[in-house]
């Protein structure tokens, strides 16, 4: 059984997000299951954060700019990264 990384991508561009897709399904191996995650806005990823299980993410910085999406993302992240850190 092939270990699994989960990462949270946020974007609002379908294509990107199915170029990153692409990529994800040519590196998974025998090995390696890369799991995508796909949420739309910043909302919606630090509600994801807050109840997922995540190793990475990769986040669009140019999300609506009606949405303050570099503050929140990165900040929700973060101190969820942080929190992983210091629980193991």
């Amino acid at each position: 059984m092939p270990e699994q990384i989960n990462l949270l991508v946020v974007e609002d561009n379908q294509d990107m997000f199915d170029t990153y897709q692409d990529t994800a399904e040519e590196l998974s191996s025998d090995e390696i299951h890369l799991s995508l995650i796909s949420k739309k806005s910043a909302g919606e990823a630090k509600s994801a954060l807050l109840s997922g299980n995540f190793d990475g993410a990769i986040v669009d910085l140019n999300l609506d700019p009606s949405t303050p999406t570099k503050p929140l993302v990165m900040s929700s992240f973060v101190k969820s990264w942080i929190n992983i850190v210091f629980q193991c």
